[in-house]
């Protein structure tokens, strides 16, 4: 009997954080994840140059999650590149590099196109999700009012069709010039439980209250990307308003999950231009949501509020980017990233950071890990004006740890990069705290046994799912059956299966973490001469043995091996005189 923990082979398994289950247009959305546990550092990480897509400059301006849109079991990725006005969708390999990739051209031409980007999951029902795609220096209607495109994708990539919403398709019009209505972008999933997804759309210089205070725009969708209607959000919808001009409220947006547990998602707003504690430090909304779009409560988190314990310097513009994490610690309460790009650690100049906090269910911040060119165990060679944390994506648990991983843009080095970080987990492995004992089998009789529910266990308090095979990883015996769910192995062996079995037991917390353990299964021939199988040798066996050598009754296979005395192969008088004379003390043994 052996054991061993280690850490689960790489496996898909489905995201419970923010929009990751799609199916038939609608996102499912829950506030916990699938994973373990992180503490949020970094274990390791893969970058991939914008000059290795082709891009030009400001690559990483923008991600998103795709899910895994060409079906090899590997999620995907979209990089907006907007000076250039370019989408870029990347298919991945599991270690985080580039197998394959498609750049989308901006539509009509420029505006910006790119500078945000959110999965909406599949609009049309094809089965490939759809994307929102950001162009805040659309001038449809007025200079820079904005506007953002609902592209529908084939599978490789390509755009299949597209849908524009800018100052035409409102009326009245919402907008006035320069709001930059697309300058942030996230999917909301089915808020209105119509069947179709929904969006919310930031413009951050929307001038409602006061000069470039900004606002979000929930955007309650068709199922062609048309607009049914809609629910404004900005300065006039707080009392009192804590925003003030220049804010920048709604600069980016994070879908966190249903933070209160309500049954509608909230939403992480950043306002980069927040001079709390000091001038554009920045500042984090998250807006806990009612089902029609409006704000049924919300929480500030700056350097001064909500419980931010990290210190924040003058324009670091704090809630430079934002996306949800889901539950990364195991608390039960989903938590968040939040990009710095202004952030001057190194000592530098605008090299970027992201803060990843862990949050309790009303919004203010439990704790905070920071991760940066001097934090959270990051060592990319990190530069000047690089803005890492410029954009944020949360992605699948692409090196199977156990715990979720974050692709983090830097659209200032060179061309631009996206960072993808393997967070460290802190799942721990399930143990065999009671090894399975070695058990008897007999040919041709039933063999079954179950292990007890006590044999392993996990100290996260994980369920725990049970695969067998033989020892060496190959399938068992033909004759051997496992069933997971009652733990129990059960079969008939025959003359062919005689000797020692070795099987291994493993259990999966479905986290990144299992262990093992073997045991063997001894497989005897029945006991010579025993033919009815009562545990003794009488003048019963003696009569079957003879019934057998005649014909007069063909015994089930056991019983004709029981039969075969002298193990000749066949039964035949002479084991039946055999039998008899060893009953009488005629003969001392057997043969």
């Amino acid at each position: 009997m052996t054991q061993h923990s280690a850490a689960a082979a790489h496996q898909k398994r489905l995201r419970l954080v923010v929009s990751l289950c799609i199916a038939g247009g609608l996102l499912l959305l829950s506030g916990l994840s699938a994973y373990g546990t992180s503490d949020g550092t970094v274990d390791h990480w893969q970058k991939i140059a914008g000059s290795t897509v082709g891009a030009d400059s400001y690559f990483g301006i923008s991600a998103a999650a795709l899910g895994d849109v060409d079906g090899d079991g590997v999620e995907d990725l979209a990089v907006g590149e907007h000076v250039s006005s370019k989408l870029h969708v990347l298919f991945l390999n599991a270690d985080g590099t580039v197998k394959d990739h498609q750049t989308i051209d901006s539509p009509d031409g420029g505006d910006r196109f790119g500078n945000s980007v959110s999965s909406l999951g599949d609009l049309d029902g094809d089965g490939v999700p759809e994307l929102a795609v950001g162009a805040p220096l659309c001038s449809d209607g007025g200079k820079w009012r904005g506007a953002v495109y609902v592209l529908f994708l084939n599978r490789n990539g390509t755009l299949k069709n597209h849908e524009k919403l800018s100052d035409p398709d409102f009326a009245p019009s919402p907008f006035d010039d320069e709001d930059l209505f697309g300058g942030s972008v996230v999917s909301l999933g089915d808020l209105d439980n119509d069947g179709t997804g929904d969006v919310a759309i930031g413009a951050y210089k929307d001038d409602n209250g006061g000069t470039d205070r900004g606002a979000v725009y929930v955007l309650f969708l068709n199922a062609n990307g048309t607009v049914k209607n809609y629910q404004k959000i900005s300065d006039s919808d707080f009392t009192p308003s804590p925003l003030e001009n220049e804010d920048h409220f709604g600069f980016s947006l994070g879908l966190l999950g249903d933070l209160d547990s309500d049954g509608v998602v909230d939403l992480a707003v950043g306002t980069t231009g927040d001079d709390d504690g000091g001038t554009d430090r920045g500042a984090v909304y998250v807006l806990f949501l009612n089902a029609n779009g409006t704000v049924k409560n919300r929480q500030k988190i700056s350097d001064t509020k909500g419980s931010f314990s990290a210190d924040l310097d003058d324009n670091d513009q704090f809630g430079w980017s934002v996306s949800g994490l889901g539950d990364l610690d195991g608390d039960g309460t989903v938590d968040a990233a939040i990009g710095v790009a202004k952030d001057d650690d190194g000592p530098g100049t605008d090299r970027g950071a992201i803060y990843v906090l862990f949050l309790n269910a009303n919004g203010t911040v439990r704790s905070v890990q920071k991760i940066s060119d001097t934090a959270g165990d990051f060592t990319a060679p990190l530069a000047n004006f690089h803005a890492f944390g410029g954009s944020l994506a949360s992605l699948d648990d692409f090196d199977g740890d156990g715990s979720g991983d974050i692709a983090a843009g830097a659209y200032g080095d060179a061309a631009g990069a996206m960072y993808l970080l393997f967070l460290t987990s802190t799942n721990k492995d399930p143990v065999v705290d009671n090894p399975i004992p070695d058990r008897l089998a007999t040919v041709a009789l039933l063999f079954y046994f179950q292990f007890t529910v006590d044999t392993f266990r996990d100290p996260d308090g994980d369920s725990l799912t049970y695969t067998a095979a033989k020892a060496d990883g190959t399938a068992l015996p033909a004759w051997l059956h496992f069933d997971a769910a009652q733990r129990t192995f059960s079969g008939t062996p025959d003359n062919n299966d005689v000797g020692v079995l070795s099987v291994k037991v493993a259990a999966d917390d479905s986290k990144g973490g299992s262990t093992f353990d073997t045991f063997n299964i001894t497989v005897t021939p029945p006991t010579r001469g025993d033919v009815d199988g009562d545990g003794s040798l009488d003048m019963i066996d003696v009569r079957l043995c003879l019934q057998i050598a005649s014909g007069i009754f063909a015994g089930t296979p056991q019983q004709q091996t029981a039969a075969d005395i002298d193990g000749d192969g066949d039964v035949d008088a002479d084991d039946a005189r055999t039998l008899s004379e060893y009953i009488l003390g005629i003969r001392g043994s057997l043969p």
